[in-house]
């Protein structure tokens, strides 16, 4: 009986919503978190009788199954925390973090040393300054940055990707921005360098105090942006996708590049583009607990009835088989 095999791959689809279901709400206070959905299809149908000019075909079909999981990349609100190495993405594009913290050109798979390197993609900015002065995530991965003069390349020309180095304050150069300070004032960041008001800007870069100073942060050729030039700011490095809903999920709120999302174009905030930079915040959940109650219901409701069938559908057979026993 086809009916027992339709409820089946039912009662399995709706199991499957329940999962996604299940996740969606267990991260509902997840900063970043992308809330799923669940997509079905029919299955394939049997013709019984072949459509005429006066008449339709008869087609019984075979039931349910879970097209694909899509994900919900619309972008909700942030959350202040006052921690200044917090960051909030206003508009497009991800952070890139990364498991080493060598340099390496975006996109490779192997750092400067030719040691092998993972870049991940994040809405969340939950950075801090470690004790080796590098700004790291919540799961230890190096948060990216770009130089002005490996970005402005890239921008020139696409095929020239630019060198994506891992940010650190240490050996980094501090500028002091007060009108007519030349180049002679810059200091060079060590361990104990004393560093207050430490802030990252709307575009990227990074701004502090020193002493008596206020300035910028630049590349020095100790702390790794071997194409930087003189004056070159550092740069927290964004990347946007041409489908950012085929990201693979790769847990930890991160994402990484797939053949379905398209290869990432890298971007400096503010810089010809809308995307600004909020320090001292993170971004909420997006997962909608109305919707997501309602969609338990139904699907509550969609496995109950799917039993429904299995049940009549047996008790049909056992009519049957009573009616071969008398």
């Amino acid at each position: 009986m086809r009916a027992l095999n339709s409820a089946v791959t039912g009662l399995q689809a709706q199991q499957t919503a329940m999962d996604v279901i299940g996740n969606n709400i267990a991260n509902v206070n997840t900063d970043g978190f992308k809330a799923s959905r669940t997509d079905f299809s029919d299955l394939f149908y049997q013709t019984l009788q072949g459509g005429t000019d006066n008449t339709n075909a008869t087609q019984v079909g075979y039931g349910v199954k879970v097209s694909g999981v899509s994900k919900d990349m619309s972008t909700t609100g942030e959350t202040t925390t006052n921690v200044p190495t917090n960051l909030f993405i206003n508009g497009e594009g991800y952070f890139i973090v990364s498991t080493d913290s060598a340099s390496h050109t975006a996109g490779s798979t192997t750092n400067s040393s030719g040691a092998t390197v993972a870049d991940y993609y994040t809405r969340v900015g939950n950075f801090q300054k470690n004790a080796s002065g590098y700004l790291v995530d919540a799961n230890g991965n190096y948060v990216m940055g770009m130089d002005a003069t490996s970005l402005a390349a890239y921008q020139a020309d696409p095929t020239s990707l630019p060198t994506l180095h891992a940010i650190s304050l240490i050996g980094a150069t501090f500028h002091p921005t007060a009108a007519g300070t030349s180049t002679s004032s810059d200091v060079t960041v060590t361990a104990n360098t004393n560093i207050s008001d430490l802030t990252i800007n709307s575009d990227g870069t990074i701004s502090g105090t020193i002493g008596s100073s206020t300035g910028t942060f630049e590349y020095g050729t100790s702390n790794g942006a071997t194409t930087a030039s003189a004056s070159d700011p550092i740069i927290v490095a964004l990347a946007t996708f041409p489908n950012d809903g085929g990201l693979s999920q790769a847990g930890n709120t991160s994402f990484t590049q797939s053949v379905s999302s398209g290869s990432p174009t890298y971007i400096q905030a503010s810089n010809g583009n809308s995307t600004t930079l909020i320090s001292g915040a993170l971004e909420q959940s997006n997962v909608d607990l109305a919707r997501e109650f309602t969609n338990m219901i139904v699907t509550q409701r969609g496995f109950q009835a799917n039993s429904r069938v299995i049940t009549v559908a047996d008790s049909l057979l056992e009519e049957i088989v009573n009616l071969k026993r008398s």
